[in-house]
């Protein structure tokens, strides 16, 4: 695993002081794949400092790495990522490949850089998920380092004009091509990234490593790291089957998440999201129903465990916005209609979207425990077959039927049947196309499996998975005697 030194100009001196460095000096940190911006090191407690932001690093150039060779194979080598210095701590890492005669730009991402706005956004969800008692990346602090680009900050126009002055030889020397490429043949999109308002967002976690961490070292065969990984498992599970500590601690986050009505946005597409002790991090696309009275007023919630902490977390998103003069996204209207269902939405899309999305993340929350346990069954030689998968199901079901019976939702889970089921199974789960999670357990999927395509095989495999996990669930939350509409709806619609 790398180590690598943090450069303390990225933080302020009291952040360097805060996490045992003196100004002028630096600290260790720790890196492994899937860790593009962030580095961590232990604590004396045996809990982990994560910080978020750091600028370039071993792990960051672990991700252009793989950026590069996935565009150099998907145009034919005239296609990678390239490192472009700024001036600043964060050289800028831009996506491009060839097509039909255009050389074209992606989104260019600052290395290493994470957002401020981002940061405090994340750090203040944050109290709602601890609220509920959903085991997450606790924030410690937030710092800022705000800098100067070579191009108009904020002006995605001025990036535009900076990169395609810039990239003609840049993309020669990478290439290695014999003449430099013609300016007018560079096609470069909407830049996102043109503000380099950069912050550094500190975390305590159970454990820095993440499903993704997992799952690439059983991908690339890399002994080192499984050992460590399953040294660190055993550690942190005190049990001999990490794999149904990860379900089960999941298990109940989705019965918490589903009661209350939060959507995390992202467990549905990235496995880096997770820790390996259950831990939910990049909480900057939650949306939280509940915050939204005119939106959910017919939505047959049960007793809110948060109350008016979503009121307050607002005023304090304002409060931060106005005092660092950022625009932080605190709405929590403006969000739901940006993010989550779109400004026209009718009643009847409005119930279906809102219905299939908790649906949704009950069984993204089991997908992803499940994926974890396999892999982590990996790491002592073994995959799981269909008797462990069905253990761990119900071993989900159980525990998340509880939560929902306990906070008084089994009404909420029959109305998300009735109007979301639809939706989840003919568009949600059937999209295998790429970046999707699902389906892994399929006969002959490989282990790097997120980038295939998809197949009928493997979609009628997902089908029948998730007809399996509501049926289950459906069961239990309305007790294995009670035969009545929710499971129904499971049977009938699924056929």
């Amino acid at each position: 695993m790398p180590s690598w030194k943090v450069d303390p100009a990225l933080g302020d001196f009291q952040l360097a002081e805060r996490y045992g460095a003196h100004p002028g000096s630096a600290c260790s940190l720790l890196q492994d794949t899937w860790m593009g911006r962030s580095g961590f090191r232990q604590n004396a407690d045996g809990s982990f400092l994560v910080l978020k932001g750091i600028g370039p690093g071993p792990g960051s150039e672990w991700m252009r790495g793989l950026i590069d060779q996935n565009a150099r194979e998907s145009h034919g080598g005239d296609g990678g990522c390239l490192r472009l210095r700024t001036g600043t701590p964060y050289p800028l890492l831009v996506p491009f490949g060839r097509l039909h005669g255009a050389w074209r730009v992606h989104s260019a991402r600052p290395e290493g850089m994470a957002r401020f706005p981002l940061c405090l956004l994340e750090a203040e969800v944050a109290s709602i998920y601890q609220r509920l008692e959903v085991p997450v990346a606790r924030p410690l602090f937030v710092s800022r380092n705000r800098t100067c680009p070579p191009w108009d900050d904020g002006n995605s126009s001025s990036m535009g004009r900076y990169l395609r002055a810039t990239l003609p030889q840049a993309i020669r020397d990478h290439l290695e091509l014999p003449e430099i490429v013609e300016t007018n043949s560079i096609v470069v999109g909407r830049q996102v990234y043109a503000y380099l308002d950069a912050g550094i967002l500190a975390r305590r976690v159970r454990s820095p490593y993440r499903i993704s961490n997992v799952c690439q070292a059983v991908i690339d065969g890399d002994a080192e790291s499984l050992s460590r990984l399953a040294q660190h498992l055993r550690q942190i599970c005190g049990t001999d089957a990490p794999g149904e500590s990860i379900v089960a601690r999941l298990a109940r986050t989705a019965g918490l998440l589903f009661c209350e009505g939060a959507i995390h946005g992202q467990l549905h597409i990235h496995h880096q999201d997770i820790t390996l002790a259950g831990e939910l991090a990049d909480l900057d696309c939650t949306t939280f129903l509940r915050s939204l009275p005119k939106h959910v007023e017919d939505i047959p919630f049960g007793p809110s465990q948060v109350g008016d902490g979503y009121q307050r977390c607002h005023d304090r998103l304002q409060g931060l916005g106005a005092r660092h003069e950022v625009a932080l996204a605190s709405d929590p209207d403006r969000r739901y209609q940006t993010h989550f269902v779109g400004s026209t939405a009718s009643d009847g899309w409005r119930r279906t979207q809102i219905a299939s999305a908790l649906l949704r993340q009950l069984f993204d929350l089991y997908n992803q425990g499940a994926l974890a346990a396999d892999r982590m069954a990996l790491l002592e030689g073994r995959r799981l077959d269909a008797p462990d998968r069905i253990r761990l199901r119900m071993l989900f079901v159980v525990e998340a039927a509880t939560v929902i019976q306990t906070l008084q939702s089994r009404s909420l889970f029959h109305w998300c049947l009735e109007h979301g089921w639809e939706k989840l199974v003919s568009q949600d789960l059937a999209t295998l196309g790429r970046r999707t999670l699902y389906g892994w357990a399929c006969p002959g999927v490989q282990l790097d499996f997120v980038d295939l395509p998809g197949d009928t095989v493997r979609s009628r495999f997902v089908q029948n998975e998730v007809e399996a996990f509501f049926r289950a669930l459906a069961a239990e939350v309305e007790g294995h005697s009670a035969d009545t509409g929710t499971r129904r709806i499971v049977r009938q619609k699924t056929h």
